[in-house]
Formats: C-alpha cells, sequence, structure tokens
C-alpha cells in the first residue's frame, strides 16, 4: 500500500435535505453528531455516524460554492453514496505520492468545523483533504482525509448505536466494466483485484472489502451502491430495525436504497 494511503476514513452519503437524512439514519437506530457546518468556502454541513474506526457521514449543500460544484453535479443524479476519503496521515505527502504515480491531485485543502463536546464547549474538527483532480475517470470523487482532532471527532457517546453497528465491512459498486474499475481502485492500495463467483471483482482496502459488479452507472464510470455495516450484535440490529423494511439475506439484513436517500445498506456480524 502507498505510504501515506492506509485504507478508508470514511464515505458520505449525499442527501437533498439534511434535515430529512437525519431523521431517516436515527430511526434506523445510529447516533448522529450534532449537524456541523463547515467553512465558510465549503458552503455545506453533515451529521457524521461515528464507528469504532472509521465512520459515514450525510451531507448537503446549504449554498453554492466552487467547493461544492461536485457535490451539486452529483445530486444531479440523485441522492446516494457519492465520495469515498481515503485515510491518511499526510494530506500533502499523500498528493506527492500520487503525482509520483502519474496522477493529477489538487492543492490540498484545509477545512473545519465547530463541534460541541459531551460538557457544553464548543471544540474545532479539523482536516486536511486532498482530491484527485481527474474529471470523469474513476478517481472523480475520492479524496485523501486527513484528521487533525481525532479527539473531537471519535467522541465515545457518538460511537454507540441501537442498531449495533461497528465499523465499515464492505463497499459495493457497478460500473460498465468492473475489471478495469476495480484494476483502478485497487491500484491506489497497492492491490490485485480478484474475481468473484458472480462475475464481478474484489479486493481490499485496508479493513474493507470493496466489490464492483456490472450495472448502470447513470453515465458515470462506476457508481458507489451500497454500504455495508459490521454490527456486534445482529439480534439488536434486527430489534432496532424493526417495522422499517429490512430484509433478511442469509446471516445479514438490508435496507433498499429508497429508504437510505440512496444506498444500499447492509447489516453483517463483525467484530
Amino acid at each position: 500500500m502507498p505510504k501515506h494511503i492506509q485504507g478508508i476514513d470514511h464515505v458520505v452519503i449525499l442527501a437533498a435535505e439534511l434535515d430529512r437524512a437525519a431523521e431517516t439514519y436515527t430511526r434506523l437506530g445510529f447516533t448522529l453528531s450534532p449537524r456541523g457546518v463547515h467553512s465558510d468556502h465549503m458552503g455545506s454541513a453533515n451529521h457524521t455516524i461515528m464507528l469504532q474506526d472509521d465512520y459515514f457521514e450525510v451531507l448537503s449543500v446549504l449554498k453554492p460554492t466552487p467547493a461544492n460544484a461536485a457535490w451539486r453535479t452529483r445530486l444531479e443524479t440523485g441522492e446516494g453514496l457519492w465520495a469515498t476519503a481515503l485515510k491518511t496521515d499526510d494530506a500533502a505527502g499523500m498528493a506527492d505520492e500520487m503525482r509520483a504515480a502519474g496522477h493529477a491531485v489538487r492543492d490540498m485543502l484545509d477545512f473545519s468545523r465547530p463541534v460541541t463536546l459531551p460538557d457544553g464547549t464548543l471544540a474545532t474538527a479539523a482536516f486536511k483533504v486532498t482530491h484527485f483532480n481527474e474529471p470523469g475517470t474513476v478517481r472523480d470523487g475520492i479524496f485523501a482525509c486527513q484528521q487533525l482532532t481525532r479527539d473531537t471527532v471519535w467522541l465515545p457517546e457518538l460511537m454507540e448505536h441501537a442498531n449495533a453497528a461497528t465499523g465499515i465491512a464492505a463497499l459495493e459498486a457497478v460500473a460498465a466494466d468492473p475489471r478495469h474499475v476495480a484494476g483502478q481502485l485497487s491500484a491506489l492500495f497497492d492491490q490485485e483485484p480478484t474475481a468473484d463467483p458472480d462475475g464481478g471483482m474484489v479486493f481490499t482496502a485496508g479493513r474493507v472489502t470493496v466489490r464492483v459488479r456490472r450495472g448502470e452507472t447513470g453515465g458515470w464510470p462506476f457508481r458507489f451502491t451500497g454500504l455495508t455495516l459490521a454490527v456486534s450484535d445482529l439480534a439488536r440490529t434486527e430489534a432496532a430495525l424493526s417495522g422499517l423494511g429490512a430484509e433478511r439475506v442469509g446471516e445479514s439484513l438490508r435496507l433498499a436504497p429508497e429508504r437510505t436517500h440512496g444506498v444500499i445498506l447492509g447489516f453483517t456480524p463483525g467484530p
């Protein structure tokens, strides 16, 4: 794996209306962070769902700015799992590493959002991010995120969920050419994809399994469609999702994208 890429940091679910998305994910048994409004030039806000070592977030655009043009373009296609953040210990170093490998990347961007701590005091969550600057390619929508203030993001009270979620187990994607897309993505982690029994391709990104299957992408090179979370107690998960349309698939549970703002959301036993 490249020195400054350590796996998946988090994934981003773009939602048209943040309050509606927050209501949905609260109803599904997640503990959401308070609304975080990003730096003014970002023009966006989010709620994070913190897991043991990674997380996902629901994010909406509050006002158009140049920095959120890509979010707005993707939302025109619909809500869903529209961005993936790579875990890095050095966003600038990762940019240098990728440039040396022949990739185009944007200049590093610093941004932050306020955080209300358990005692009611305000703190700051700060990040450095580096985006690939390769529109129309497999790497469009992928960026590296360096967490500068983990102690204000991974708060213990935000990591306990009624549905027993503990971490990201897998990501699902569709592409017209799964072999090509999986090869391009897996190279970021110095991995070689292997064939799945269903004809797709699979590889690991740190601790996350990534599967790419043949499917309709809406004109994009590929599209992430599914997020599967590890849970510590599937019976608790099933109880939390009772009456919300969860489907049992083998030893896992699954919610259709119509119920989750565009994501096939799965839950599977794990650490």
